[in-house]
């Protein structure tokens, strides 16, 4: 993956297991993207809470701007 990010460097994936990447790369439906796309627009059909979403795109934040001063 680009920037070199894997599950392994992200705080929530240490503490909690799991894996992000294939959300990220779009291996995984629904892909990170498509999700916040129905968090902005609504989802009439399938509007189920994902947990954690806050601290997942904080840790991926942090992870991006690792080398900023």
């Amino acid at each position: 993956m680009d920037g070199g990010l894997t599950d392994d460097k992200l705080p929530m994936i240490q503490r909690y297991g799991g894996s992000v990447v294939p959300l990220l790369t779009g291996e995984r439906k629904p892909s990170l993207a498509e999700i916040g796309n129905s968090f902005a627009h609504g989802d009439s059909f399938d509007g189920w809470p994902w947990s954690g979403m806050l601290e997942l795109v904080r840790n991926l934040i942090e992870y991006a701007y690792r080398d900023w001063p």
